[in-house]
């Protein structure tokens, strides 16, 4: 029986013999990250803050050059440095020496870790020898003299950082590195060992994006966001590194480095247990065969269903899963065909035993496929028990102030910290059982409404998401986001329950406001902009910021949902711009807008007693006509092309409203929405002002009705 050391055992000058061989891997490897990273940094080390963004881009691993080279040079080092294993002459004359396998494999496996790592070890140490403060022009208070650095200020170029670069990286490599070893343990000669290496480094996230892409388009409420999305990009740090900025979580690291050494052990036994004379062919296993044959038979038949359901221009959706699925069916067939040649590297498949195989294939396919187009597993019914629910995740009506009002990083959580809020920008946790049980109700009604929703979204008008996140003790939670029409959600009572909460009130409280100075409140008309009168219209007086701010907190206390969301346009807005700390205790700005409506009289009645309603507010006198004009897409009347002057407009040739009436203008101006609801059919008016300090502001605003709610003028006219 061996020793369990001859298992890990290798020989040093196998090592040497492979590094002396091998040696332009390492010196291209080393010019490559090299040129692409330190020479450019030397260039303007003199003037290295000009450098700044690019430095980052480097250190965070979204250089583009440094991600080509990281997936490049482990694979080609891997191909080389077992080519010997795909040859039968170099194979046998490799065996017959006075080696073990183990010895063969674990030093090639050595000596490739070692052409990958250096050229990275010696660049880091480059970098750490020349790493010096660097800080963005942005980050000076004197950015032309550069003496004063602000409290946020940031050095991109520090050890640390480098320090970090060179651990991730070499993660990167590592994972990479021990699965191109793994394609070509399988295989039988350098082309499928290089192809397949490439494509085994993609495969997870490659299955599990089109498993997700099957679950949204055929599982009412699957959403690929929160933890799908994580899953996906996190399953190999290549992926990964792209969204999180070149620094891997604990967690992470070491699910890599534990499949990294958990591959490299299957890759070493399978070393053992491979017959040297199978050296040639594409697979050298049986069992991989069929596996091959069914993942180029699993990807053909997806592409293929969803070009064929692409080539559908009927919006029926019978049609498009007719397409669908004689798309599938199509690409299966051709699919595996291809891979089996491959595989076998013979045109003569077509027998009894391939026949086995595809109608294998085509069982577990039609499982997997129906399992998620007929919601065999009941995704879509699925609503969790209270008892196991510690907090929902969902809308925090941003869709109603989308200056940034609702963002929840503005706001510190009043029972908790905002770290355990749902990473989602648009998400905000609630945890009241009221709230929770609000958020079941309207999660049980989408299900039962399902149909009817469906339909509702293939009309052409507004829609908005609602998300729905639940915290259970299911390690993967439970997800599901809607999409509803503005109409279904304004008439919703458990959304207005939701907003109109306490638990929703107190946390988007301006009184819980995170910040440390108000800076400024700059009030903004949303009818034309002046020059003259825009300087009037900035607040800087402590008093007066508090004391709006008290007006604006009260209007928001009693708001009620219905005016929240309405289509009626706002009074104005008002822009804060405001110092705050973030987790670092440093000093950062800060700046959103929020809309006042024209149900919040405290703030109306604040900003008429302190004389800006003049600045804010559009009377019939400064107006000198509104023309409307009519779409109806059933028409197929294309008014798509803005209104730039009068003169344009009056060449139209289009059915036209002018409205000059001073009366009726008055009620236009009271009464429009800014943006419209059912984009196939409404009415669109262009004011034009009078003219303002020898400037005509014609044609500068846009204003919308619905063909439901406009002026009776307007419909009659329309209508004739």
């Amino acid at each position: 029986m061996k020793s369990k050391a001859s298992y890990f055992s290798i020989s040093i000058p196998l090592i040497k013999e492979n590094l002396r061989r091998f040696w332009a891997i390492p010196a291209i490897g080393f010019l490559a990250y090299f040129l692409s990273s330190v020479f450019p940094i030397l260039m303007s080390y003199n003037h290295i803050n000009s450098m700044y963004g690019y430095i980052q881009m480097c250190l965070t691993n979204q250089q583009p050059f440094f991600m080509c080279v990281h997936l490049i040079l482990p694979i080609i080092t891997a191909v080389i440095v077992y080519r010997y294993i795909q040859s039968s002459s170099s194979v046998t004359a490799m065996h017959s020496m006075p080696f073990t396998r183990s010895q063969l494999f674990n030093s090639s496996l050595a000596s490739g870790l070692l052409l990958i790592v250096l050229p990275l070890l010696a660049n880091g140490l480059i970098l750490l020898l020349i790493a010096k403060p660097t800080y963005d022009y942005s980050m000076y208070i004197d950015y032309e003299k550069m003496t004063a650095l602000t409290d946020n200020a940031v050095d991109i170029f520090t050890r640390i950082n480098v320090l970090n670069w060179l651990w991730q990286s070499i993660i990167v490599v590592l994972v990479i590195y021990a699965i191109s070893i793994f394609a070509g343990m399988v295989t039988g000669n350098a082309v499928m060992h290089f192809s397949l290496a490439f494509g085994f480094n993609f495969l997870a996230p490659a299955l599990y994006l089109t498993f997700i892409t099957y679950c949204s388009d055929y599982l009412f409420g699957f959403t690929s966001e929160g933890v799908h999305q994580n899953i996906l990009v996190g399953l190999s740090p290549y992926t990964e590194v792209f969204v999180s900025d070149g620094k891997f979580s604990p967690p992470l690291q070491l699910y890599y480095i534990i499949a990294s050494l958990v591959l490299i052990i299957i890759c070493a036994v399978l070393y053992q247990k491979r017959q040297m004379e199978n050296s040639g062919e594409s697979i050298v296993f049986k069992f991989m065969v069929p596996t091959i044959c069914y993942l180029i038979a699993y990807f053909g038949m997806s592409l293929m269903g969803y070009y064929f359901s692409a080539l559908s221009s009927n919006n029926d959706s019978q049609n498009s899963d007719v397409y669908f699925y004689a798309g599938l069916i199509a690409g299966a067939v051709i699919s595996f065909i291809i891979g089996r040649m491959i595989v076998l590297k013979t045109p003569r498949i077509f027998n009894i035993q391939s026949l086995k195989s595809f109608g294998l294939y085509a069982i577990i396919a039609a499982l997997f496929v129906c399992s998620i187009t007929l919601d065999l597993m009941g995704f879509e019914n699925r609503i969790p028990s209270a008892s196991k629910i510690r907090g929902v995740s969902s809308t925090n009506f941003d869709f109603s102030d989308d200056g940034g009002r609702y963002s929840l990083n503005l706001f510190r959580s009043p029972t908790a910290d905002l770290s355990e809020q749902d990473n989602s920008y648009y998400s905000f946790k609630y945890s009241d059982p009221q709230n929770i049980e609000a958020l079941m109700a309207l999660h049980q009604e989408i299900v039962n409404k399902k149909d009817k929703i469906q339909e509702e979204q293939k009309r052409n008008v507004q829609t908005f998401s609602i998300n729905l996140f639940y915290n259970i003790s299911h390690p993967l939670g439970l997800q599901r986001t809607y999409t509803l029409t503005y109409d279904r959600i304004l008439k919703n009572k458990y959304l207005k329950q939701l907003y109109e909460s306490l638990e929703f009130k107190s946390y988007f409280s301006f009184s819980n406001l995170n910040y440390k100075n108000i800076n400024s409140l700059t009030l903004e008309n949303i009818y034309f902009y002046d020059d003259n009168t825009a300087a009037q219209l900035v607040i800087t007086d402590s008093n007066k910021i508090s004391s709006l701010l008290k007006a604006m907190e009260k209007d928001f206390q009693n708001r009620l949902y219905e005016d929240a969301i309405s289509r009626k346009h706002a009074y104005c807005t008002i822009n804060i711009d405001l110092n705050y700390l973030d987790m670092n205790d440093k000093l950062q700005k800060n700046s959103f807008n929020t809309k006042v409506l024209l149900t919040d009289t405290e703030t109306i009645k604040w900003l008429k007693d302190n004389g800006y309603a003049g600045y804010l507010e559009c009377s019939a006198d400064m107006v000198e006509e509104i023309v409307f004009t009519e779409y109806d897409s059933e028409k197929e009347i294309d008014y798509s092309a803005t209104v730039q002057s009068k003169d344009i407009l009056n060449e139209e040739s289009e059915k036209q409203l002018v409205i000059t009436d001073k009366k009726q203008i008055q009620e236009i101006l009271d009464n429009y929405s800014s943006y419209q609801y059912d984009y196939d059919k409404y009415y669109q008016g262009y004011i034009v002002y009078n003219r303002m300090n020898g400037y005509s502001q014609a044609y500068s605003d846009t204003i919308f009705f619905e063909t439901n709610n406009a002026p009776h003028y307007i419909t009659e006219f329309f209508q004739k």
